[in-house]
């Protein structure tokens, strides 16, 4: 094995260890979405991005591809959307795809788990990525600097976590009142937790995580520039 290999696979074996959340994600490759319903501002037309991503300009548009029931929610003040399979991640600002000062669409790249079963999250460890509605807040205490949390179990999690006897009713009422409250709920649980969104230090964005959404450092600092000072917003995370 030649020396630069070796090296190579130390730096790949330390990231990995290091650079994940606490057991989760996933789902396929990068594939481009049908460009003839995306929109922005109305106006049906195609919206590129960086690495040709192309997102729709608009939650109705969203909506309507993917066939999503009606929501109150997509008209929400900042919506964080993250399509899994697309490995694609959106913002919107009631309904419409928001836009940097120079007309840019927030629209970004993601990782997630690489090989990680498809379908939402179930348990600790299973590397899947929860679908879902969940809230965002601000996560300080992280490895990750400027990492966000997704307020992962929610009560809908919780339920059916008792259901299939993975928790018992004591937590799920303590993860439920968390949501009510609108604070981070339990987090070291056998349903999993601790999902960021985060950077790292793969600027091209190969899956590497354990669970959690990395965005380039430049598109989370995007990210948290675009939301409310407290941080504090929706996600849906779309399979």
């Amino acid at each position: 094995m030649s020396h630069t290999f070796f090296a190579f696979f130390v730096l790949f074996a330390v990231l990995w260890t290091l650079g994940g959340c606490r057991g989760h994600p996933g789902v396929s490759d990068i594939s481009v979405v049908d460009t003839s319903k995306a929109s922005v501002v109305m106006v049906e037309e195609e919206v590129q991005v960086e690495d040709n991503l192309d997102c729709y300009g608009t939650m109705a548009a969203l909506q309507e591809a993917m066939n999503l029931p009606d929501d109150q929610r997509y008209l929400s003040g900042r919506l964080i959307v993250v399509e899994k399979e697309q490995r694609r991640m959106s913002l919107y600002h009631q309904g419409v795809l928001d836009l940097e000062e120079d007309g840019t669409p927030k629209c970004w790249k993601v990782a997630l788990a690489p090989q990680a079963p498809p379908g939402p999250k179930q348990r600790s460890g299973d590397h899947r990525t929860p679908e879902g509605w969940y809230k965002v807040s601000d996560e300080p205490v992280s490895q990750f600097e400027d990492a966000l949390l997704v307020h992962y179990p929610n009560c809908r999690d919780a339920k059916r976590g008792v259901a299939e006897g993975r928790i018992v009713e004591a937590m799920r009422r303590q993860i439920c009142k968390a949501e009510t409250n609108g604070s981070p709920p339990l987090q070291y649980t056998p349903l999993g937790g601790r999902i960021l969104i985060h950077t790292g230090e793969w600027e091209d964005l190969v899956d590497w995580t354990l669970g959690c959404i990395a965005l380039s450092q430049t598109n989370l600092r995007k990210l948290r520039d675009s939301l409310p000072a407290s941080k504090k917003a929706m996600i849906l995370i779309l399979p």
